[in-house]
């Protein structure tokens, strides 16, 4: 009974939010002087673009640092954790974990990691093939496995798995859409040897998420892996943030392993550090003060470390997420901020903030920070594209002092600009990332899950752009995907049993 109520209320709950955002490129045979009254939207949805977009050009486009890759097992070596997806067990995970599928264009559990790819790469092409040179390329991220301090593999605690070679084939399918943010765990026994394998393919930037991997960025046993980061100008974005209830969130969450404080530890050894979304929401101990702790906000942490002078050029923020449900407070904050602006980069969270529920217009209106009017056509701009509408609204909203995000804060930032292009050259066949043939199991062992294990090799099924025009220096159009990464990091997959958890609870200072 409980589980058919909780998917009925999951029905409602979508058939309120709409239906999925289509990517308007319809062509009228009408004829206009302006080259955008064609794609669908009214004149004034056009002319907020264009005024969004006018500031940015070839040379300086718009760049967006931080977009999910996301994947089941469905047609990759991706994994997200079994109990997540069954309503019984997590039914708010399991109701947002629907929410995420449907803003991302899912078809069926079958096609999932293809249609999260085609409908990311559809809505990317749609904003380039309208607006040109003004759009420039996507930061999308891996996600590596859980690891204790010991370098064991916690399956029962890895909330979710995009492994790096699945990642990189898809930029070299999108070489013109797609940069690669390769996610290595520094607990893992083969650390440093994973991260130069991808220095060595060009990648310049390493993701994390300490609350979810059980990583502390202060650990000593970190430094040797700081050392070669900071040695090959490898940039580190970490989410620094107290959620412990997201959608695809592990069973164990240490929120104190968010601390924006741990990451003075990377920065000491000179490694650049973008945090994701300025710290976000929730509180952590300042450890700056006398035991016990004082909760504070994290974004406060993270201006503190701001004003810090031996942080310049190593500190950034950028503002992926403050525009959903429980961050305006925090957003608002950051547009009064005006002397870190110079640290601000831009992120769309896709596709967390293409869930209509996630991002309500009337939550900014109700606060001053949009018009009525605003309101409307925004509306209208997410119907036609979710991530031109994430853009058009962090370009077109103000503080109540009348503060706003200027175009810089949506361009390539210049000193992390190694970081936020395409690898320089092709991987060879033979020395390709995902040259492996063991098979990698779709889920965790002890899963119900009715994905089965993979063969020992994997053809992408990923769209691949009409006009594939080659920007980052290779010219790859198809790819195989190995089922298997390492040989190492298989074996440990293949061998460690799910454990409740292994996150370390203390807090280095």
């Amino acid at each position: 009974m409980a589980l058919s109520w909780l998917s009925n209320k999951t029905k409602q709950i979508s058939s309120k939010l709409g239906d999925l955002p289509s990517i308007t490129t319809t062509t009228s045979s009408s004829s206009s002087s302006t080259s955008l009254t064609s794609n669908g939207l009214s004149y004034e949805a056009n002319e907020y673009i264009t005024n969004a977009l006018a500031e940015f050009d070839l040379d300086e486009p718009v760049m967006d640092n931080n977009t999910y890759m996301l994947g089941i097992g469905s047609t990759s070596p991706c994994f997200i954790h079994p109990d997540i997806s069954i309503p019984w067990k997590h039914p708010l995970k399991a109701v947002k974990l629907k929410l995420i599928e449907s803003a991302a264009g899912i078809k069926s559990p079958s096609s999932w990691d293809q249609d999260y790819v085609a409908r990311l790469t559809s809505i990317i092409l749609s904003i380039s093939k309208q607006f040109g040179p003004k759009w420039g390329k996507t930061n999308i991220m891996a996600h590596d496995q859980h690891y204790d301090r010991l370098g064991n593999v916690v399956l029962g605690n890895t909330g979710y798995y995009v492994p790096n070679s699945y990642l990189f084939s898809i930029v070299q399918s999108h070489p013109s859409l797609f940069v690669p943010s390769v996610s290595i765990h520094p607990y893992r026994k083969d650390s440093v040897d994973e991260l130069m394998k991808w220095v060595n393919f060009g990648v310049r930037m390493v993701k994390w998420q300490p609350s979810a991997q059980g990583i502390d960025p202060s650990d000593s046993q970190c430094d040797e892996f700081y050392k070669v980061m900071a040695e090959n100008e490898v940039t580190l974005i970490s989410y620094c943030c107290g959620t412990t209830d997201g959608a695809i969130e592990p069973p164990h969450v240490d929120a104190s392993l968010g601390n924006p404080l741990l990451m003075r530890r990377p920065m000491s050894f000179g490694v650049k550090v973008i945090i994701a979304s300025c710290g976000g929401d929730g509180k952590s101990a300042d450890l700056d003060s006398s035991f016990p702790y004082p909760l504070v906000d994290n974004i406060c942490l993270f201006f503190r470390l701001c004003s810090l002078a031996k942080y310049n050029k190593l500190l950034f923020g950028d503002i992926s997420g403050l525009t959903t449900a429980g961050k305006i407070d925090y957003l608002e904050k950051l547009l009064d901020k005006k002397d870190i602006h110079d640290r601000l980069l831009y992120g769309s969270d896709y596709p967390f903030s293409a869930v209509n529920l996630a991002v309500q217009n009337y939550w900014f209106i109700n606060r001053g920070m949009l018009s009525e009017h605003d309101g409307d056509i925004l509306s209208e701009i997410y119907k036609f594209n979710p991530l031109i509408f994430d853009f058009v609204l962090k370009r077109t909203l103000h503080s109540k002092l009348g503060n706003s995000f200027s175009a810089a804060v949506f361009k390539e930032n210049k000193i992390l600009s190694a970081s936020q292009h395409n690898p320089s050259s092709s991987p060879s066949s033979s020395s390709s990332p995902s040259s492996s043939t063991k098979p990698l199991p779709h889920s965790l062992p002890s899963s119900k899950s009715s994905l089965s294990s993979s063969s020992s090799s994997h053809t992408s099924h990923l769209t691949t752009p009409t006009n594939n025009t080659n920007s980052g220096g290779y010219t790859t159009t198809t790819t195989t995907l190995a089922s298997s990464m390492d040989h190492d990091l298989n074996n440990a997959f293949l061998s460690a049993p799910p454990s409740p958890s292994c996150v370390p609870t203390r807090l280095y200072q």
